[in-house]
């Protein structure tokens, strides 16, 4: 209690004789940690480029769903019915492939702006009414596999290997009439992507019944404040109508191994940023060496002042953390960024960059705690 008494006046006395030093280190360590969340963040945030909706409307299209997987169509008109019933479900969607990838709901699925090519999203469908998919109808398959696993990275219910690639076909015009299944529809609109055509949820059905395989996806958005004992009960409702193949959540959430992937290519960019900043540090251990002297002559060990410096840096860290997650918050309400997964991006930026500055601070002191007090006191002169 006496040394962590006696540490906590050597911080102070630290930080009253070194104010503007500490603070030019305080923002470099600052300025690394916002650099490496800006970057997490820009790379696993969810674009809202939608129209006419807002930021958490975008996040909440986008982390709280339920998926169910069924083999087949059948009942999936009430299904869809009965869970728009429910309080606090936003909207249904299904998706599967019948000659070519198709998808439908109770809402028009969320369409960015640079998307539309063709035509204007309509606030609904009629039945023969189509939204195409530019990638689909030009042979493109990338994002196939988003029909053959599911969000969770589990295998759908049933994969059907042999799935045939749609015919080539160029830009559709509004109006213009396509042919999907055998079954005539007019277009209303041409998107880019490949998630599927949007028709409605009667055509989807009756697409399925004639030319479907693959099983089909059914999942529901629901709003904030959606209860662990509702989804358990919207279960229980969709099983009292068919018994689907598996239900799951989608993880959303950032894996460290992931972001760890993404940052990689910064890594040495970061070395260097964080041996800038501790330039400065370095300086303020050099300064302090016959205070370092008088208290080895006093009989402090090597390790408990390395114990000392080790708790004196871990201050300057953590109160670099709360300034970084203070600055980055304020540029971030500022630039209108969503900060989908700020907390994991945050959490990982962190302990990226204490590793990185933990050993560097290894470095500096291992050879700074072992000299002798002599040592010390020449090295200070």
């Amino acid at each position: 209690m006496e040394m962590l008494y006696f540490t906590l006046k050597f911080i102070t006395s630290m930080i009253h004789d070194n104010l503007k030093e500490l603070c030019l280190v305080l923002a470099g360590i600052t300025l690394c940690l916002c650099l490496l969340i800006n970057f997490g963040d820009s790379i696993f945030t969810i674009e809202n480029v939608y129209s006419g909706i807002t930021d958490e409307e975008a996040v909440t299209d986008f982390k709280n769903r339920v998926f169910f997987t069924f083999s087949d169509a059948n009942e999936l008109e009430t299904v869809i019915k009965q869970l728009m019933e429910q309080a606090g479900i936003h909207a249904a969607y299904a998706e599967g492939y019948a000659g070519e990838r198709i998808r439908c709901g109770s809402r028009i699925p969320l369409i960015r702006k640079h998307e539309l090519l063709t035509g204007s999203i309509p606030d609904n469908l009629s039945q023969g009414q189509i939204i195409t998919s530019h990638d689909l109808l030009t042979g493109g398959t990338e994002g196939w596999d988003l029909f053959t696993e599911n969000d969770s990275g589990e295998p759908a219910a049933i994969a059907d290997e042999n799935l045939e690639e749609p015919e080539t076909r160029e830009f559709i015009a509004q109006g213009e009439k396509i042919q999907i299944a055998e079954k005539n529809f007019v277009n209303v609109a041409e998107i880019a992507g490949s998630e599927g055509h949007i028709v409605t949820i009667e055509d989807f059905v009756n697409l399925y019944r004639v030319s479907g395989s693959g099983g089909i996806t059914l999942s529901y958005v629901y709003e904030k404040g959606f209860t662990e004992e509702q989804k358990q009960e919207t279960e229980a409702l969709i099983q009292s109508i068919r018994k689907p193949e598996k239900s799951y959540e989608a993880d959303h959430s950032v894996g460290f191994s992931s972001f760890i992937e993404t940052a990689r290519e910064n890594l040495l960019g970061l070395i260097i940023a964080s041996l800038n900043a501790l330039f400065l540090y370095a300086y303020l251990l050099k300064k302090r060496i016959p205070v370092y002297t008088i208290l080895k002559l006093q009989g402090l060990t090597n390790g408990k002042l390395r114990g000392m410096l080790l708790l004196e840096f871990l201050f300057v860290y953590l109160a670099a953390c709360l300034l970084s997650a203070v600055t980055y918050g304020i540029f971030a309400i500022s630039m209108g960024r969503q900060m989908t997964f700020f907390e994991e991006v945050y959490l990982y930026s962190v302990v990226c960059i204490f590793v990185i500055n933990l050993i560097l601070f290894f470095l500096m002191t291992w050879k700074l705690v072992r000299r002798q007090p002599y040592e010390l006191y020449q090295n200070g002169k």
